[in-house]
């Protein structure tokens, strides 16, 4: 199937919000299908025109298959269960359907003004300003739709008043050309003012968390995250790390080369932690990574200690290499109802311990199980598959 493409600056999440918001055009989409029957209907019968029935059938028939797909993807969107091929092809539905009662639109007012009653024309121009008037206001986020839709019903009854003999339909010809242009101007403001502000509020929400120094999460990126994900009951693991040596550094080069060794030292975190896991910058030199689908402690020891290992590295300041060391500690749960903040406080704990033990690249964990105990055991009562390990391990 052939998609519509997407406006060239549009982001993919820009993209989504606009096409979702397709889906929330019930109302009008309603009671524009039911006065296209009403006055279709009424004008067949007061003509007899069969292409007024056929037209009118079409347009009641396409707005009901549009109420269904708005329908079905009201539901896909709330349930989260939509990806950007299904989304897609939702456009490409939302706009045949569209096209078609724009074609219905257009021909049944094009139809009439090729008749001599008047009453009936003044009819039609009402049933066409406000089908394009709602377009124009409802349809302009996704505005290829709106104008192949404006065209397609605005053409035929310009043509159709321009042929007829009296000046009068040809001033109306000249009235319908000229609202059309200014329908195609406005949809194109309407898209862009509306795509602009989706951008800046995505932005503002990303923002809200993001740590803007190392681009990490924050506190309340870290928690959405732990929230969406923690829910498949495989295990979590949560690792602290505090910094060491990091106040001589700022001493030393200045906040802003501090600022740089932040971002390199969580993007060095992120290298070493598998692609569904979060790290979180939670203010000063502290960072906090969540590990999903952690299998066992021996897992997150390895991981930790990559850490570990992977910050004793020299940094690059400028033209000179610089060295820190790190606390970390973490804990494992298996619990389905794991709550991250207690989490946190524990590795927390864990961290601090290795920190008062000398630090400089060494780790603490734990093992949290079904009974959620926070105790920190010692390493033989990990045998029995009840307890936690804890150890602290000097790096040379």
């Amino acid at each position: 199937m052939q998609m519509l493409p997407r406006i060239r600056t549009e982001t993919e999440d820009v993209y989504r919000a606009l096409v979702e918001d397709l889906s929330k055009t019930f109302v009008p989409t309603s009671i524009m299908g039911a006065t296209l029957l009403g006055v279709g209907t009424f004008i067949f019968f007061t003509s007899g025109k069969v292409l007024i029935l056929l037209a009118t059938g079409a347009g009641g028939v396409a707005s009901l298959l549009k109420l269904c797909l708005q329908y079905k993807q009201s539901h896909r969107i709330a349930a989260r269960d939509d990806n950007l091929v299904q989304i897609q092809a939702w456009e490409y539905a939302y706009l045949i359907t569209t096209c078609i009662v724009a074609v219905s639109v257009g021909l049944l007012t094009a139809v009439v003004f090729r008749q001599p009653d008047v009453t009936l024309q003044l009819l039609a121009s009402g049933l066409l300003f406000g089908y394009c008037a709602g377009i124009v206001a409802r349809t302009s986020i996704r505005p290829i739709i709106a104008f192949v839709a404006l065209l397609t019903a605005a053409v035929p009854p310009i043509v159709a008043s321009a042929l007829c003999p009296d000046a009068s339909h040809h001033v109306v010809s000249a009235m319908f050309f000229t609202y059309l242009l200014g329908s195609l101007e406005t949809v194109r403001h309407l898209y862009h003012t509306t795509a602009r502000h989706i951008a800046m509020r995505l932005n503002m929400a990303a923002l809200a968390h993001r740590d803007p120094v190392t681009g990490l999460a924050n506190r309340l990126g870290l928690q959405q995250a732990f929230e969406c994900s923690a829910t498949n009951g495989q295990g979590v693991a949560v690792f602290c790390l505090d910094l060491d040596g990091f106040k001589r550094i700022n001493d030393c080069f200045g906040h802003a080369a501090g600022d740089r060794l932040l971002a390199e030292v969580g993007q060095r975190v992120v290298a070493v932690l598998e692609s569904d896991s979060v790290v979180a910058r939670i203010g000063g030199d502290e960072f906090v990574a969540v590990q999903f689908g952690a299998s066992s402690i021996a897992n997150a020891d390895d991981a930790a200690d990559l850490i570990a290992q992977k910050l004793k590295d020299p940094f690059q300041i400028g033209n000179e290499f610089v060295s820190i060391g790190a606390s970390v500690g973490y804990v494992v749960s298996d619990a389905l109802s794991a709550d991250l903040a207690e989490l946190i406080k524990i590795a927390d704990a864990a961290s601090y311990q290795v920190k008062r033990a000398g630090g400089a690249g060494a780790r603490s964990g734990a093992m949290l199980g079904s009974t959620n105990a926070n105790v920190l055991m010692s390493a033989q009562n990990w045998s029995n598959g009840t307890g936690a390990l804890s150890r602290v391990e000097r790096a040379q």
